[in-house]
């Protein structure tokens, strides 16, 4: 689904990038025609912005578009990566009764330690949880879970 989503986005950008160069080329044809003739003729101007115009006009739409598809793709996958790392957090807790360690949240949820400590930093403050450094320096949460 995912790759379906970026490859019609990538279309769309594509043919936006299209429209958007050809209708520029008879938008700046416009200006030329004007200056080529001995006796200007208006309506070759009319006809090149008459068609260059909306090229472009429906190009940066496209463009638009695209990008705000884009942006929707990518506020779901940031929801679903939230909810599934709080759906980790709570198996933990569960699991182990309200104590762990970030390595072990880290490989539950399949996260670099650095994401995985700022996470459950944030989750621990929301939470009020306290944590313990063992003898070996290593830091267990304790979430209460009651």
């Amino acid at each position: 689904m995912l790759r379906w989503l970026a490859l019609m986005t990538l279309l769309k950008q594509m043919t936006a990038a299209a429209l958007i160069g050809f209708g520029s080329l008879f938008v700046l044809a416009a200006p030329y025609s004007l200056i080529k003739d001995e006796v200007p003729q208006p309506q070759g101007v009319v006809g090149y912005l008459g068609f260059g115009a909306p090229l472009v006009a429906g190009g940066a739409w496209l463009w638009g578009s695209a990008r705000g598809q884009t942006r929707q793709s990518q506020q779901r996958l940031l929801a679903a990566e939230t909810q599934r790392r709080q759906t980790v957090l709570y198996q933990l807790i569960q699991a182990r009764q309200g104590q762990f360690t970030l390595i072990e949240f880290a490989m539950a949820a399949n996260l670099p330690g650095e994401e995985a400590r700022d996470y459950l930093l944030a989750q621990a403050r929301a939470f009020g949880a306290d944590y313990l450094i063992t003898e070996t320096g290593e830091i267990v949460y304790q979430f209460v879970s009651q």
